[in-house]
């Protein structure tokens, strides 16, 4: 792979970060102030296209590795090589189309991190938003302010999908290229580089804009470079990987723990860069400056707590390890097991709770709020892992493969042990603190540090890897199920075919969840269409899940005020024109006598935001 294409992009992720940062604080985050930023963006991108134009140091067997074209015997031989990149190709292609086709439909993209995007340019400026949405104030901004450029400019959020789709095509270079430099053999590298961006996770993301998979190309990237610095003509990679690994805490808080395996990688490259430290100085500043550190720092500086949540609100942080490692791990199996498509899987989940013991259900529950064990009926990118695709490829790769006969003394020597390690730790880390029922999501840049030691210890010989080959790619291909079938892109008529199927009780959810997707981007509009077009200002109740970003629509026609359902009366209303609530909340601050002087009802709908929850009476009224 050639690097000039990682490093724009993590020039470009910088640039988005610094130039949000910079501009969100001093209160120029607009047009003009992106229009600034962007002539030195160009500058440096045409710097960097000069120092090293589209440099690839591969040796020759590693090109005809990647690419098996140099060699025709090979290639002819090894004819099954040309199958693994067309597949991704083609998963590549589907994701694209899926993301052109359909609008962002992410319900945490939707419910806090695209209104703060559009609370901070209504403002011209970073500021901490009155909303009970907590999350738009202290969750990490890295996918905001890569999205800000791209609204800003095309004041749409259609394109915000290239981010993800971009890291995705990164994946399979960024992979070889960092198991490489650890040690792994190069054929199993060649393998896994495609395998492994094919988890269920990473292709259901990539045509979203979900920001849990896009991390894994700065986690790769930072190991990726630290492990390929030298003393004289790459000493700046240490200066990329201090970037990547910024950038990578810079998405989400859940993402420190994987700054440990840079760390050991700059460990092992102690000797080449402490030497020279006063060098990277400069870098380690702009590391800073694009990580969760400014998160951080702001989150204390309004909650007392750098993490934001400082009554734990949220429910996320654990005080039990035991029950944070026990929870985790289960949820982390479950969903390693999930298959491309399940038609039982409300059977498949009671068997499942029904495996675990009363007594250890319930103290997970009071330890682990969050705690959650089920499957759908097919992956689906707000929850999805590995899935079983991938992992039956890993568990097939360790049972016909044979282990290294060396002894440990030996192990310190190879780069894939130390970092295998280290991931683990990772993830122990995240186990112990972290009480997410999303873990198989939240664990997406975690994956590929956990195949260090599988793929480093078991070698698979070469002509068995040729007789089993149609196995892997078979599994692989798995991916294309949950893909052309997710109800947030689908890119088969699965309800053209559930409309016309007859009416009982086990098609309804199916075709109530795939119009739910379908309208979720713009679920108000049926409401939104009573306003009359002098509404400048919008008053929101909501609870702190609510889907705020509908209501922006057409965007920079109003302004969302955003007010906590528990609020006191009418008379303590901010200067709002209309206001929007559930029934049972707009009953009660309607209650006093003098309300209905200032305000009447406009209309009601019933909208439905969760399939789980189903559909809710929203009313909407007007000044009289």
């Amino acid at each position: 792979m050639s690097l000039f294409f990682l490093r724009g992009w993590i020039l470009v992720s910088a640039w988005a970060s610094l130039t949000g940062w910079s501009l969100g604080l001093i209160g120029h985050l607009n047009t003009k102030g992106y229009l600034a930023s962007l002539a030195a963006l160009v500058v440096a991108l045409i710097f960097l296209f000069l120092k090293r134009p589209f440099s690839c140091k591969f040796r020759g067997k590693y090109v005809r590795l990647l690419f098996a074209r140099s060699n025709k015997r090979f290639f002819r031989l090894q004819g099954f090589l040309f199958w693994f990149p067309s597949l991704f190709a083609f998963i590549a292609l589907l994701t694209l189309v899926g993301g052109i086709l359909y609008s962002p439909s992410n319900y945490d993209a939707l419910s806090y991190r695209f209104p703060r995007i559009l609370h901070w340019l209504e403002s011209s400026g970073w500021h901490w938003i009155e909303t009970p949405n907590s999350r738009q104030n202290y969750s990490a901004a890295g996918f905001e302010w890569l999205t800000i450029p791209l609204f800003v400019f095309f004041k749409t959020d259609r394109f915000f999908f290239l981010i993800n789709w971009v890291c995705f095509l990164l994946l399979p270079g960024l992979v070889f290229r960092t198991f490489r430099l650890a040690g792994i053999p190069q054929k199993t590298c060649w393998h896994w580089m495609w395998i492994l961006p094919l988890g269920y996770g990473f292709v259901l993301q990539a045509g979203g804009i979900a920001n849990d998979a896009y991390a894994t190309v700065y986690a790769l990237a930072s190991v990726c470079f630290a492990l390929s610095a030298d003393r004289k003509n790459r000493f700046s990679d240490f200066a990329w990987g201090l970037l990547s690994v910024g950038l990578l805490t810079g998405t989400k808080g859940s993402n420190l723990p994987l700054a440990f395996p840079w760390f050991v990688a700059m460990l092992l490259r102690q000797n080449v860069w402490i030497p020279r430290c006063l060098k990277l100085t400069p870098w380690v500043v702009i590391g800073l400056i694009v990580s969760f550190a400014p998160t951080a720092f702001l989150n204390h500086q309004h909650t007392g707590s750098w993490t934001g949540d400082s009554s734990n609100q949220g429910k996320m942080s654990l005080s039990n390890p035991i029950a944070g490692l026990t929870g985790n791990t289960l949820m982390l199996l479950n969903n390693a097991l999930q298959p491309p498509l399940l038609t039982s899987f409300s059977t498949v989940n009671n068997f499942t709770l029904g495996l675990f013991p009363l007594q250890l259900k319930a103290w997970l529950l009071n330890q682990f709020p969050r705690f959650e064990i089920k499957m759908g009926g097919i992956p689906m990118e707000e929850s999805a892992g590995l899935g079983l695709g991938l992992t039956s490829c890993v568990l097939l790769w360790i049972c016909l493969s044979k282990r290294i006969p060396r002894p440990v003394a030996i192990l310190p020597s190879h780069s894939w042990f130390f970092l295998g390690l280290a991931g683990i730790c990772s993830l122990f880390f995240y186990m112990a603190k972290m009480g997410s029922e999303s873990t198989g999501r939240l664990l997406l840049p975690y994956y590929p540090f956990l195949f260090f030691l599988p793929l480093g210890f078991w070698r698979m010989p070469f002509h068995l890897t040729a007789k089993i080959r149609w196995i892997f790619l078979f599994l692989a291909s798995w991916a294309i199920v949950p893909l052309v079938l997710s109800p947030a892109r689908p890119l088969f008529p699965v309800e053209k075919l559930l409309s016309s199927a007859p009416s009982n009780f086990r098609f309804s959810r199916p075709g109530l969840v795939y119009d739910t997707y379908s309208q979720r981007s713009n679920c108000f509009a049926s409401l939104l269409e009573m306003l009359p077009p002098r509404i400048e200002t919008l008053g929101f109740f909501s609870h702190e899940d609510d889907l705020e970003a509908p209501l922006w629509r057409p965007f920079g026609s109003r302004k969302i005020v955003g007010l906590d359902e528990n609020f006191g009366t009418l008379d303590q209303l901010p200067a709002t024109q209309a206001w929007l609530a559930r029934r049972s909340v707009a009953k009660r601050l309607m209650l006093p006598p003098a309300s209905s002087l200032h305000w009447k009802e406009a209309g009601s709908k019933s909208i439905t935001q969760k399939v789980s929850v189903g559909a809710e009476d929203w009313v909407l009224f007007l000044q009289r």
